[in-house]
């Protein structure tokens, strides 16, 4: 092998692609975009209450959405911690580190960031959605 990057090999290339791009993406995209939608549904119920109407529908929804974002936030927290630990000295533990612990956390992150795709309205989502990329032309 010619010289590895310092740190070892996944410390300088698998570290940055398994941490900074989704943890990136979800915290910066997904996360401000759910809360920008949170705010919206708060909003239409209080609306809705206002005109002597009942939310319920609404106010299902926010719920959901909410403990998502909760999950998404405790998810990246999780993703982030478990992606800065070492995983021991060896190329191979390292490797474990990433097999047991960083992919199980990306994809939790992944559960709940594809959960509130569903949630949120094409036009409000800042990428484009897996419906988007496969169905619609």
């Amino acid at each position: 092998l010619a010289q590895l990057p310092p740190g070892g090999l996944l410390r300088g290339t698998a570290r940055a692609s398994v941490d900074r791009q989704p943890h990136a993406l979800d915290q910066t995209m997904v996360v401000p975009a759910a809360i920008t939608y949170i705010r919206e549904l708060a909003q239409t119920t209080e609306e809705t209450r206002g005109l002597g109407l009942n939310p319920k529908g609404i106010g299902d929804i926010l719920k959901d959405l909410v403990e998502l974002t909760n999950s998404l936030t405790s998810a990246l927290s999780h993703l982030h911690k478990e992606n800065n630990e070492l995983g021991g000295e060896s190329v191979h533990s390292k490797a474990f580190h990433v097999r047991d612990n960083v992919i199980p956390a990306m994809n939790m992150v992944r559960q709940s960031a594809d959960a509130i795709e569903r949630i949120i309205a094409d036009k409000n989502y800042p990428m484009p959605s897996y419906r988007e990329m496969l169905f619609v032309k």
